[in-house]
C-alpha cells in the first residue's frame, strides 16, 4: 500500500527514524522517496543535524543510489543535505566522512549539471574549512584540477563566489599548508579578480591572498608575479580604505609581504602605498593601528634605503608619538618596535629627524614602564635611549641636549642604574651648563 503523502511534512518534522524507514522500504514508490528527500532538504535549511546523525540518515542517503538511478534534482537535494551536516562541528564533519560522505561527493566532479558540481564544491569547502587536518585531507584527493578547470570559464557569480571561499579555505590555518599542494590551484585567483567588483567575492579573495602571503617567499613571489597585489593596490585600495571590513586582510597582505625578504619589503615600498597608511596608524580600529604599526616596524628592521623610506614619510613621527600613549598594549608594542629599529640603524638623517620632533622622546621614555613583563623590549629601549642621546650631541643642538639629558637622568633615578651613559651625562653636565651660559650672555 503506498504512504498517505499528505502525511510526510508531519513524518519529518517529528520523527527521522519513519522518514529512514519508508526510504528503505523496498515497496515505497521511488517518487514518494524523491519527495522524502525533497523535504529533508528544506527543512535542512536550518539542519537539524543532531537527528541526522542520530538516525543514520547519510548512510540511507549515501546507500539510496545502489537500489534505484535518483535524478538530478534528488542528487542535488541529498548533496544539499550532506552539504548542511557538514555545516556542523569537527565530530559531524568526521561523521560525514567516516560515512563515505566524501567518495559519494566525488562521484559528482565532474558532472554534466553544474549545479551538482557547485553542491558538491560547496560541501568539499566546508570539509577543507573545519581545520588543517580536514583542509590536508580535501587539497590531497587529486581533485581540485578538475574543479577549477571545470568552472574555468564561470561567469555565474553565486557560483565564484563558492570557488573563492573553497580557495579561501584550502589556504588557511595553522600549521600552514603545504604550499606545494596549494601552488597548482593560485593561478585560478587571476580569473576571480576579473569579478571582483562584487563585496563578498572581493572579501573571500582578500583573505586568500592574505593567507597564501603568510606561507613563504615563494608564495609571496607567486602573487607578485601574479600581479594580483599591485591589481589590488591600484585598483581597489580607494574602496577598500572605506570599509572596515576589508581593511583587516589587506593590511595582513602588506604585512606578509614585508616580512619576507628584502625584495618583498622593496615591492610594498614602491607600489607608493606607505604614505597612504600613515593616517591609519590613529585609526578607531585596534587590529587597523596594530597591524599599521607592524608594517611600519618591519620595513624599519630592513636596509639603509628603506629605513630612510619610512623616516621620510610625511608626519610619521608625529603619529607614532600620538599612539605611543595608546591603551593597548600591542599598539604601543608595535611602535616601540618602529622607533627601537629606526634609531638602531645610527643614521645621520634619522636623528636629526628624532631630535626634530618636539616631545617625541619624553613620550618614549615614559612608555618603558608598561613593558615590564618584557625585559627584551626594555633591553632594546635602553640601547635606543643611549642612542638617541648620541643623536642629541651631534644633530639636537645644546639645549635640546641639556634638555633630554635632565629628562633622563630623572628617569634613570626612578628606573634603573645599569646604563653607561648615566656616566656620560655625569662627566660632561658641568660643560654644556657653561656653554648654554654662555649662549644666553651672547643673546
Amino acid at each position: 500500500m503506498e504512504p498517505n503523502i499528505n502525511s510526510y511534512s508531519e513524518i519529518s518534522n517529528s520523527n527521522y527514524n519513519k522518514i529512514k524507514n519508508l526510504l528503505l522500504d523496498q515497496t515505497v514508490p521511488i517518487d514518494f522517496k524523491s519527495q522524502l528527500i525533497d523535504l529533508l532538504k528544506d527543512h535542512s535549511f536550518k539542519p537539524p543535524i543532531a537527528q541526522l546523525i542520530e538516525t543514520g540518515m547519510v548512510s540511507v542517503l549515501i546507500d539510496l543510489k545502489s537500489h534505484f538511478s535518483p535524478d538530478e534534482k534528488t542528487i542535488l537535494n541529498i548533496l544539499w543535505i550532506i552539504t548542511n551536516i557538514l555545516t556542523g562541528n569537527e565530530s559531524d564533519i568526521d561523521y560525514v566522512i567516516k560515512e563515505k560522505g566524501i567518495e559519494y561527493i566525488l562521484e559528482y566532479i565532474p558532472n554534466d549539471n553544474k549545479e551538482i558540481v557547485h553542491q558538491a564544491v560547496w560541501g568539499l569547502s566546508n570539509i577543507a574549512g573545519q581545520s588543517a587536518f580536514h583542509r590536508d585531507l580535501v587539497l590531497k584527493l587529486n581533485v581540485l584540477d578538475k574543479i577549477f578547470q571545470y568552472f574555468k570559464e564561470e561567469t555565474d557569480l553565486p557560483i565564484l563566489k563558492t570557488l573563492a571561499w573553497f580557495i579561501c579555505n584550502l589556504s588557511r590555518g595553522y600549521p600552514l599548508v603545504d604550499y606545494e599542494l596549494l601552488q597548482p590551484f593560485v593561478g585560478y585567483l587571476k580569473y576571480l579578480w576579473m569579478f571582483c567588483v562584487e563585496e563578498e567575492l572581493l572579501s573571500y579573495f582578500l583573505w586568500s591572498l592574505s593567507y597564501i602571503s603568510e606561507i613563504n617567499s615563494k608564495s609571496v613571489g607567486d602573487l607578485i608575479n601574479s600581479n594580483l597585489i599591485q591589481n589590488v593596490v591600484n585598483m581597489q585600495f580607494p574602496f577598500i580604505k572605506t570599509n572596515q571590513k576589508f581593511m583587516d586582510p589587506f593590511l595582513r597582505i602588506l604585512a606578509n609581504v614585508v616580512s619576507q625578504v628584502e625584495a618583498s619589503t622593496w615591492f610594498v615600498i614602491n607600489l607608493g602605498i606607505l604614505d597612504k597608511l600613515v593616517p591609519f596608524l590613529e585609526h578607531s580600529l585596534l587590529f587597523i593601528r596594530k597591524e599599521t604599526a607592524f608594517i611600519f616596524s618591519k620595513i624599519a628592521t630592513g636596509s639603509e634605503m628603506q629605513v630612510k623610506k619610512v623616516i621620510n614619510l610625511p608626519n610619521i613621527l608625529e603619529k607614532i608619538q600620538m599612539i605611543l600613549t595608546d591603551d593597548d598594549i600591542k599598539v604601543k608594542t608595535e611602535c616601540v618596535y618602529i622607533l627601537t629599529n629606526l634609531i638602531s640603524h645610527k643614521l645621520s638623517g634619522v636623528g636629526e629627524k628624532l631630535s626634530q620632533t618636539n616631545g617625541l622622546m619624553q613620550v618614549f621614555l615614559n612608555i618603558y614602564k608598561y613593558f615590564n613583563h618584557s625585559a627584551e623590549i626594555q633591553k632594546n629601549l635602553l640601547e635606543s635611549y643611549k642612542l638617541y642621546y648620541q643623536y642629541l650631541k651631534e644633530y639636537g643642538g645644546l639645549e635640546k641636549k641639556i634638555a633630554f639629558k635632565q629628562i633622563l637622568k630623572d628617569f634613570y633615578e626612578e628606573n634603573i642604574e645599569q646604563l653607561d651613559v648615566e656616566d656620560e651625562i655625569k662627566s660632561d653636565s658641568d660643560s654644556d651648563l657653561e656653554k648654554m651660559n654662555d649662549l644666553r650672555v651672547e643673546d
